[in-house]
């Protein structure tokens, strides 16, 4: 019986305590179904994501291959970014399970990829359960050929990776 009271009260406890939080915090729920509370993660209502390829890069020729394939479970939002300038040349949005293959033209790319499984857009990429990496070394795109990567973690891969903190992704 003892017991039983003090789960009741710890629960009455924490439910107010919810309460009291939202109350504090403007916890409200927005006209797309979006749970808000101000100055915490407002969380978007999920989105499939789908694989698509945008490239900023100019359409310059030669190109070579670039092949990504996604976790099983898991989504991706990939970056290249020139080593050289700083500057964006290609995003890759992969589905969780799904391959995709595109062309980079001849050059060497910082490789950057958010990976979680609900999107919440590229501003906010996949929420604060969200994973941000970056190769240890730039990838070189060339006459010798492209990339081929699997992002399934695996003991033999061959390309190193960094945790990226969000703000410098």
């Amino acid at each position: 019986m003892r017991r039983f009271g003090f789960a009741a009260l710890v629960s009455v406890g924490l439910a107010v305590g919810f309460w009291a939080a939202g109350a504090q915090t403007g916890a409200r729920l927005a006209a797309d179904g979006a749970a808000v509370i101000e100055g915490v993660f407002s969380s978007p209502p999920a989105r499939p994501l789908s694989t698509r390829v945008t490239s900023r890069a100019a359409e310059t020729y030669p190109r070579a291959p670039l092949t990504v394939r996604a976790h099983a479970e898991l989504s991706h939002f990939i970056k290249l970014v020139e080593a050289r300038t700083g500057e964006t040349a290609l995003t890759l949005t992969v589905a969780a399970g799904e391959r995709t293959r595109t062309q980079i033209p001849y050059g060497r790319y910082e490789f950057r990829v958010a990976s979680g499984k609900t999107w919440h857009g590229e501003e906010r990429l996949f929420g604060p359960l969200g994973v941000t990496e970056s190769a240890r070394r730039p990838l070189v795109f060339g006459r010798a050929g492209g990339h081929e990567i699997d992002l399934n973690r695996r003991v033999d891969g061959n390309m190193a990776v960094d945790w990226t903190p969000k703000s410098g992704f």
